[in-house]
């Protein structure tokens, strides 16, 4: 459950984070440090998938012992997850980067 769920949880910027000055920073620097923090998350699982991959690779020889199911089913969570992980990574850099450059949108009252 917790593989199937990082990419959501990355989406809704619900993940764990330290937010020492986050409140002093404006709406752009804001949304550029969302972008880092995605951009830094999204390397970290494009790193660490070709070794998830080997990972889930050593379950296509061992069973579960009571099931019977091949390993290699469970142990393809972690494949699953930094999949995910990247994906929503660079989705969520992307948010990022464009709400850093995009106009600041006027308030209610200086509409015509």
């Amino acid at each position: 459950m917790v593989a199937l769920s990082v990419g959501v949880v990355l989406r809704r910027h619900r993940h764990v984070s330290v937010e020492l000055f986050h409140h002093i920073l404006g709406p752009r620097s804001r949304a550029a440090y969302q972008a880092l923090i995605c951009l830094l998350i999204a390397g970290f699982a494009a790193v660490v998938l070709p070794y998830a991959w080997q990972y889930a690779q050593n379950g296509t020889w061992q069973t579960s012992p009571t099931l019977k199911v091949p390993m290699l089913y469970i142990f393809f969570s972690t494949v699953v997850m930094f999949a995910l992980l990247l994906v929503y990574g660079v989705i969520g850099f992307l948010e990022g980067l464009v709400a850093s450059f995009r106009s600041p949108e006027r308030t209610v009252s200086e509409k015509p």
